[in-house]
């Protein structure tokens, strides 16, 4: 540990902590571009230590070279592997914690979700998939619509609409639209937080670093659509500020609406989850709720599936299967 003076300055006899060593170079090779250090490089970096040079700015040396820019991008493309999930690929990245590597071992994601897609979509179908991720959803939508229907997939996180265009591509599907923003109830700017499930938060001018994301109503961007079939929502608890953002195409339309409803994401983002079902409820008649915990129940009232989640994650959590309240629903809306 280095005692400092009433200056800010080492005492004599330690070292300043802000610059670099000759070990610190030895390890930024290791760590950063993962080989031994070349003679000439290490002269080099040596040199510019016994200049002065700070740690951070060693650090910047390595990661701004194009060794390192080379290396990670080789490891990224090694990383991300297409999955045959019946009838489309996805490209997936098969280390992401989130999902990815699940889909890569099991090449299967979502199945209940993806099941109520294959029972509503047909040949020439219009489906709006909001949080499409890296394309689960919108790959399957697409393979089900066709060449004269329309997938629109709305994803804000960039790392994630790069992976949906080069699955698109490898498909060679011709009817996917990505619009690389987040849904929500007016335009503004949101702050993206998470990996690739990502979050919104508000942003607050341009401190606290963070992706930056526009957001749009898509009563403005979609209004001319000629049909609309099926509606999916996944956006980790923005869902309400989403749908009340297209509510009168589903009002016009009555699409097939297919949300995810998570108690525990919707408290974080601040919103009402048994306002939630009752505004769904006072377009379509009946919700049917299901889960990966092969749940499958159809209610009338907000009160009744909220009820209903409270025993089931209760159940969940004594099992061992999940922690205390971080079950989900899936929940499907069909016009009458």
């Amino acid at each position: 540990m280095a005692w400092f003076s009433r200056s800010g300055k080492p005492e004599p006899g330690f070292a300043d902590p802000s610059r670099a060593t000759e070990s610190d170079v030895r390890h930024a090779y290791r760590l950063l571009l993962k080989r031994d250090p070349d003679p000439a490089g290490l002269g080099h970096y040596v040199r510019l230590v016994r200049e002065g040079l700070s740690l951070d700015e060693l650090i910047a040396e390595f990661v701004r070279s194009d060794e390192y820019h080379d290396r990670t991008e080789r490891e990224r493309i090694a990383d991300e592997q297409p999955v045959d999930l019946g009838g489309y690929q996805l490209i997936v990245p098969t280390r992401d914690p989130d999902f990815g590597s699940n889909i890569f071992h099991f090449r299967q994601y979502e199945e209940p979700v993806r099941q109520v897609v294959r029972d509503h979509l047909r040949e020439g179908h219009v489906c709006v998939d909001i949080g499409a991720n890296i394309g689960v959803v919108t790959c399957l939508a697409a393979s089900l619509v066709g060449p004269s229907g329309r997938v629109i997939a709305v994803e804000p996180n960039p790392d994630n609409v790069q992976l949906l265009y080069r699955s698109i591509l490898l498909n060679g599907f011709g009817n996917v639209e990505v619009l690389p923003l987040a849904a929500s109830s007016a335009r503004t700017v949101f702050s993206l937080t998470g990996r690739s499930n990502t979050h919104l938060v508000g942003a607050r001018g341009t401190a606290g670093g963070g992706h930056l994301v526009q957001s749009v109503a898509l009563d403005q961007l979609l209004g001319d659509l000629p049909r609309l079939d099926l509606v999916k929502l996944d956006i980790e608890g923005h869902e309400p500020p989403a749908l009340e953002g297209m509510w009168q195409l589903v009002m016009r339309y009555r699409p097939t609406l297919l949300t995810e409803f998570n108690p525990r994401c919707l408290d974080v983002q601040r919103q009402d989850g048994t306002a939630y079902l009752r505004r769904i409820l006072t377009l379509y008649p009946r919700v049917r709720v299901i889960s990966h915990f092969k749940d499958d129940e159809t209610f009338t009232t907000a009160e009744q599936v909220m009820a209903f989640w409270s025993r089931r994650s209760e159940e969940v959590a004594a099992s061992g299967q999940l922690p205390p309240g971080l079950l989900h629903f899936d929940l499907v809306a069909v016009a009458e």
